[in-house]
């Protein structure tokens, strides 16, 4: 117990920061139980570039399974060139509303 507090305002003080700490121990406990997501909404795709278009500023680039994938920022971008992008499936299961949210050079070249 807490009887070695003379002053009243102390042991409320004390007594206030036990409650504190027991509620946040409690909450770390009840976050560290949860798993995330099976699903997210989140992915990565790699590319090679297969049209630079300095007119328009936009990029062209071909993944894997055939889908083109574009954006602006031609800067030093050549066509071989190999991105990396971080990519938001805006939650449909349809590739085609997807958005690219990074997109980044990488140093692999492609065949």
């Amino acid at each position: 117990m807490l009887y070695y507090f003379k002053d009243k305002d102390m042991k409320y003080f004390a007594w206030t920061i036990t409650i504190i700490m027991i509620l946040i121990v409690g909450c770390l406990v009840w976050f560290s139980t949860l798993k995330p997501s099976a699903s997210s909404d989140v992915y990565s795709i790699t590319c090679k570039v297969i049209e630079v278009n300095e007119n328009n500023d936009t990029i062209l680039a071909i993944d894997a399974t055939g889908n083109e994938w574009e954006w602006t920022g031609t800067e030093d971008w050549e066509i071989g060139d190999c991105a990396s992008m971080i990519m938001n499936d805006n939650g449909t299961d349809e590739i085609y509303d997807d958005i690219i949210i990074s997109v980044r050079y990488n140093a692999w070249r492609l065949n």
